[in-house]
């Protein structure tokens, strides 16, 4: 989550047009989307999301975004978030397939994660009948003589 100081917002969208074009250019595979909030928090917010299978997807080596850019675009990337991010967070959340609509591009990606098969039902076991009574254990309150 990255928020904005006032007035920056036109500043950070050009650089995220700079960066995605960039990314779009490392053809990398790995979705990255972004969105901004229009409502419920203060100010400008963008979300910048990152999907992996796992967390050991952010281990791998992507191409470093000073690399994408190059030198003179790199240091207009750190010039731009330094005057226009007054904050970042980073969340790390898991999507459950199964309460989540994602869009077709995304599916694709994974489809047996997003749209799975639904189990086959498993049989049940027979029950076990119960064993008789052998007349035997309880409490031993009521033996005969």
């Amino acid at each position: 989550m990255v928020r904005l100081r006032p007035g920056r917002t036109a500043d950070y969208e050009a650089q995220l047009k700079v960066n995605k074009a960039a990314l779009e250019k490392a053809a990398s595979g790995m979705p990255l989307l972004i969105s901004q909030s229009v409502a419920g928090v203060q100010g400008t917010v963008f979300y910048i999301s990152s999907l992996r299978s796992s967390m050991g997807g952010f281990d791998t080596a992507a191409t470093p975004l000073a690399q994408l850019l190059g030198e003179e675009g790199y240091q207009k990337y750190l010039k731009t978030v330094s005057e226009s991010v007054s904050s970042t967070e980073t969340i790390i959340n898991r999507f459950l397939p199964e309460l989540s609509n994602p869009p077709e591009e995304i599916v694709a990606v994974a489809p047996n994660f997003w749209r799975p098969k639904p189990a086959e039902p498993k049989t049940k076991p027979a029950e076990a009948k119960p064993k008789p009574p052998t007349g035997e254990g309880g409490t031993g309150a009521s033996k005969k003589q």
